[in-house]
């Protein structure tokens, strides 16, 4: 294989399929001469090298470069079962790296449980189960190759999501400081680049609150803020924090500050002292539990 001309840049020197690994350790103090590629198809595991260790669960893929010291096992409470590949060639070094991404010795990445399936390391495995024959071999590395692509993807596609965390992220920051405009959801998703469910999905996981809840929630601490600081009549106030209703700004007041408006204008009022209304407004903030 290391001669033959389709074989030598990429090929399979070991690849394999272990279930429910109950007791299954390996250590190479000195490391492997080959790159190794596992994924985990269900339970969990652990893998450590380079000074890291990474405990892996149903999904992960991890790769472990060659020449570098090593240790990976199954956990005694759900023992891993998993699929494996070991592969060399001149191709080899560069193909671990753009698969996992980097040049570390220990490098992980996921892929979603429904998607196992299509990473491909069965096909490898039972190609070399065939045989050892010229054609089996080049199967072998032809899977292997769309394996690694594979796994190149979906790390890919793993950055993509943070991508997407990082640009609802901005639009919360948006919000914050443009609560009085008009907002959409569909607009808020299209400007992050994702769906609507996906934009509320990652909203709610960062504030805790759905889009909608958020704004108004922003703009019943404005609310509060002027009810305890100025003279001002509720429905002005309602208009001046974007309710065109004043009774529902009364009702969405009450509900999140557990006070209608009259009734907190009533006590906050009482502590706030005309020559420091900054002090004020940092206690109405305080007691309004926004």
């Amino acid at each position: 294989m290391a001669t033959h001309p389709l074989l030598a840049g990429l090929h399979v020197t070991h690849a394999g399929f272990f279930p429910r690994a109950e007791g299954h350790f390996i250590k190479r103090e000195t490391g492997c001469s080959d790159h190794v590629l596992i994924v985990c198809l269900r339970g969990t595991g652990w893998a450590e090298a380079g000074g890291r260790r990474q405990n892996l669960k149903r999904g992960d893929i991890v790769g472990l470069r060659a020449r570098h010291p090593h240790v990976y096992g199954a956990s005694d409470r759900d023992p891993w079962s998993i699929a494996w590949v070991h592969f060399t060639g001149k191709e080899a070094d560069a193909w671990i790296e753009h698969a996992t991404g980097r040049k570390a010795v220990l490098a992980t990445c996921h892929t979603p449980a429904e998607k196992l399936d299509s990473i491909g390391l069965d096909r490898i495995h039972s190609s070399l189960a065939a045989g050892y024959g010229l054609p089996e071999l080049l199967d072998a590395a032809a899977a292997l190759r769309i394996c690694l692509a594979l796994v190149s993807r979906r790390r890919a596609q793993d950055s993509t999501a943070l991508s997407a965390h990082e640009r609802v992220d901005a639009s919360i920051t948006h919000l914050r400081e443009n609560w009085m405009q008009p907002h959409s959801l569909p607009e808020l998703a299209a400007a992050a680049g994702v769906s609507v469910t996906h934009y509320t999905a990652i909203f709610r996981r960062l504030t805790g609150f759905p889009p909608i809840d958020f704004i108004i929630r922003q703009r019943i601490q404005q609310g509060a803020t002027l009810l305890a600081t100025t003279p001002s009549p509720i429905a002005e106030i309602a208009m001046e924090c974007g309710f065109n209703d004043p009774y529902y700004f009364s009702r969405s007041f009450k509900r999140i500050t557990g006070s209608s408006p009259r009734n907190y204008r009533r006590i906050h009022r009482s502590i706030v002292s005309d020559s420091n209304k900054d002090s004020a407004t940092s206690k109405c903030h305080a007691s309004s539990r926004l």
